[in-house]
């Protein structure tokens, strides 16, 4: 009998300082958004072509030149196992940067937060997602988009 090592299997989470998983984030206008990526339990045989993928609604943010002020940052931490880690900062935050943000490492998945941008003098706490039936279109946009993604991986794969 031919033995072989039991992975568990990643996890993609968009964290907190402390570890914890987000579902929405609040920022305040012209602030600095940073969001902050862990894919846990990847394995010391990581595909190092393999990389985490930052989403703003359907636009890719890894290389995005258009809007500027963006930055990812990635890094693969081997303390308690191996994860791979991703930063996401987005400077000088506006109204148009409210929304969804994807984080995805391919194969091993992915993690969405939902983002507002406050202006000085709004109550953070009242605001939520705003509207229901903005919410309903981006849910419908993240989820079109992550249809579409895992999609073209299992074709890719």
């Amino acid at each position: 009998m031919v033995g072989c090592d039991v992975m568990d299997t990643p996890t993609v989470d968009i964290v907190d300082d402390g570890e914890k998983p987000l579902k929405d984030k609040i920022f305040k206008i012209g602030s600095t958004l940073e969001l902050r990526c862990i894919v846990n339990q990847v394995g010391p045989t990581m595909d190092s072509g393999q990389h985490v993928s930052w989403y703003h609604g359907s636009r890719l943010l890894n290389n995005d030149t258009f809007r500027g002020g963006i930055s990812v940052k990635s890094w693969v931490q081997k303390e308690s196992g191996f994860s791979k880690l991703s930063k996401l900062y987005v400077a000088n935050v506006n109204s148009n940067d409210s929304g969804w943000y994807t984080c995805s490492m391919g194969r091993f998945g992915n993690a969405t937060v939902y983002v507002s941008i406050y202006v000085h003098g709004e109550t953070p706490a009242a605001m939520q997602h705003g509207d229901g039936s903005k919410l309903s279109s981006s849910v419908f946009s993240s989820l079109t988009f992550l249809l579409t993604t895992q999609a073209a991986c299992c074709i890719l794969h």
